[in-house]
């Protein structure tokens, strides 16, 4: 597994997480799965556009999500490269109040994650590798924003802190001046069999260590 394909994994995660996000916020997340955690910086502009920020074994991995391009910019500022991805229109439609390919959602309770207020929901989603379903808890604040979410199963998570309600500069969600375009590699091939659609939301997680 390439730390390209990581970090894309881990973006997904994240994004297919989202609430309805009409507003401007940036926050820490971290990712855990059951032998390592990630940490980022993400950027959340409105309901289409996202930046996320990592770093692993020394090296920096910029992402940003154009929903409203329907592209996505993998950027590497050591390089002062990047590539270049389509999304799907399923994904390009924009962050909504539910999450990709979801059958069922039911409010579960009430709890406090980081010192905010939030409502918790049981999701469930088909798994089109198996046939079955995945089942994940989420975690929303009363404005809209996905503080955690969780693998019903324990193994993954992703919880947002540090969370500033800001209004985020346009210059975040472009490419930088001076930056070279690479070819994007077929993301399909590198995830393996079975990852027929490049969205499937359980092969992605399996992208990453531990699944």
């Amino acid at each position: 597994m390439s730390n390209k394909t990581l970090w894309l994994s881990v973006i997904l995660s994240v994004v297919l997480a989202g609430s309805a996000l009409a507003r401007d916020f940036s926050a820490d997340a971290v990712t855990k799965t059951k032998r390592e955690t990630f940490q980022s910086k993400i950027y959340f502009s409105g309901d289409n556009k996202f930046r996320m920020e990592m770093q692993k074994a020394g090296m920096r991995s910029i992402s940003i999500g154009r929903l409203d391009k329907k592209i996505m910019w993998m950027i590497m500022p050591d390089t002062k490269m990047y590539m270049e991805m389509s999304m799907p229109d399923q994904q390009a439609r924009g962050m909504s109040a539910k999450m990709a390919g979801e059958v069922d959602r039911k409010k579960v309770g009430r709890e406090n994650i980081n010192g905010i207020g939030c409502d918790k929901y049981e999701v469930t989603i088909p798994n089109k590798s198996t046939g079955g379903k995945d089942v994940i808890y989420q975690w929303i604040s009363d404005d809209k924003i996905p503080v955690k979410t969780e693998a019903k199963d324990g193994s993954w998570s992703t919880e947002f802190k540090n969370i500033s309600r800001a209004s985020q500069p346009g210059s975040l969600f472009e490419v930088p001046a001076g930056y070279t375009k690479q070819s994007m590699p077929d993301m399909s091939k590198m995830m393996g069999p079975g990852a027929k659609r490049p969205m499937d939301y359980r092969n992605m997680m399996k992208g990453m260590p531990g699944h």
